[in-house]
């Protein structure tokens, strides 16, 4: 029988991630701009936080420089990377699941879990999504820590939610919500040994990078100040609200049971993703456990079973809407038309020269392969209101000879496409001129 269940197993597994590889080569591919920039940045010398301005830990893009020198800072190396996250994460959950179910009813939840990875765009590599093996893999050794009180337990579970801090500082409201169970507990000295292992990941970091703008750009900015930022804050939609709370249903469901309360409030920790530009992707990380919360509950509505299949067929539902909108279109960003005119604009700037990008995502400089002006900063308010950031641009501009803008597109003074930097702009005026076009980017060079 042992040996029925475990090559059973296996042949789920083998046709579940066929199936995963299969939707996500015909999924529409999200590549952010950013994956690649960091990573050919990086491989070109530059630095994070004082050549390359960038509120995020380095380890993603130093892992992402290093998978290119393999394999090259391309779209390609971008779904690989992502689609091994999104199997690495299926089988973390399906090992955490079968702590609460049994075999079967964690392989239903593993389909589900992969349905709601597609519609939070879970086909796009970014951050949040690199953050879900440690999460998954930090509850579960705290779910141990709470059965049995043994100390490694819990600092197996600091040290995980210290890698994913460095992936992406929002698993700090995780970090909290477990020193406050810990405080409530009177688990004092534990919970001091709790936030130095958390903390050690980061300390390594000083150890590698620039120490005041890391600690400016990893810590002081998104937590202090990025939220007060012209234009970053971006809230979700009624629509957005709607959906969210439906899917929260179980999850404040679980909040009447003491045994299961803890995981509620994990859950709803991870709403702190969202915060302060809300996006589905950027909830990533809650997913596993409010699909695990939601297996609850639907197992132990035994009388009204009904509710499960509502819930399992609304996800089901939104799940075919969203492959239909997205089924085999073209890469987001990296589409063709792009691609022609980044090969253009390597056509008509000498490879030698250090460029300013100006209103021009990152996608065009890594596919012209050109090198932007030290420090490159993308167009957004958030970085170029920064007090000092424009100044420091416009010094290094006095040794720019070319640069290469997109026009801007009527808008709210700080929208993105729309948002002109005062002082930037100004120096541009000022010392260039129109040498050329490409489309509608515009190259311009020094009078």
């Amino acid at each position: 029988m042992r040996k029925i269940f475990f090559f059973s197993g296996i042949g789920f597994w083998i046709g579940f991630s066929l199936l995963q590889i299969l939707i996500s080569f015909n999924l529409k591919f999200t590549a952010w701009p950013e994956m690649l920039a960091y990573p050919y940045l990086l491989k070109n010398g530059y630095r994070l936080y004082t050549d390359i301005i960038n509120p995020y830990p380095p380890l993603l893009p130093v892992i992402l420089m290093e998978l290119g020198q393999w394999w090259g800072t391309t779209v390609g190396m971008l779904r690989l990377v992502t689609l091994s996250v999104i199997l690495i994460s299926d089988l973390s959950f399906w090992w955490l699941s079968r702590k609460y179910f049994t075999r079967f009813v964690s392989f239903i939840l593993v389909v589900i879990f992969s349905w709601l990875q597609w519609v939070f765009d879970a086909n796009g590599l970014w951050f949040d999504l690199v953050v879900v093996p440690f999460a998954i893999w930090a509850f579960a050794y705290f779910y141990e820590f709470r059965k049995a009180q043994k100390i490694r337990n819990i600092l197996a579970a600091a040290l995980l939610l210290g890698l994913g801090f460095i992936v992406k500082q929002t698993t700090i409201w995780w970090v909290g919500l477990i020193f406050l169970y810990l405080m409530s507990q009177k688990k004092y000295q534990t919970g001091i040994f709790f936030l130095l292992v958390v903390s050690l990941p980061y300390f390594v970091l000083l150890l590698f990078f620039p120490v005041r703008p890391l600690i400016f750009w990893t810590l002081t900015y998104p937590f202090f100040i990025a939220s007060r930022m012209p234009g970053y804050v971006l809230l979700p939609s009624f629509k957005q609200l709607g959906l969210l709370v439906i899917l929260l249903l179980p999850t404040v469901w679980l909040l009447r049971k003491k045994e299961t309360r803890f995981l509620s409030w994990w859950t709803l920790s991870g709403l702190g993703f969202g915060y302060p530009r809300f996006d589905f992707f950027h909830l990533q990380a809650m997913l596993p456990f409010l699909i695990l919360g939601a297996g609850l509950v639907c197992t132990s509505l035994k009388k009204m079973r009904w509710l499960a299949v509502i819930y399992i067929i609304f996800i089901l539902g939104l799940t075919i809407k969203f492959l239909s909108h997205n089924w085999q279109k073209p890469v987001r960003f990296f589409d063709r038309q792009t691609q022609v005119t980044a090969r253009k604009l390597s056509q008509k700037i000498p490879v030698e020269e250090t460029v300013f990008f100006y209103n021009t995502p990152a996608q065009y400089f890594v596919l012209a392969d050109l090198l932007p002006s030290k420090p490159w900063a993308d167009t957004f308010p958030w970085y170029l209101e920064v007090v000092g950031m424009q100044k420091t641009i416009n010094k290094s501009l006095t040794a720019v000879n070319y640069v290469v803008i997109s026009p801007s597109i009527p808008g709210d003074k700080y929208a993105l496409g729309a948002y002109q930097p005062q002082e930037i702009t100004a120096y541009v005026n000022q010392n260039f001129q129109l040498r050329d076009e490409v489309e509608v980017i515009q190259i311009l060079m020094r009078k």
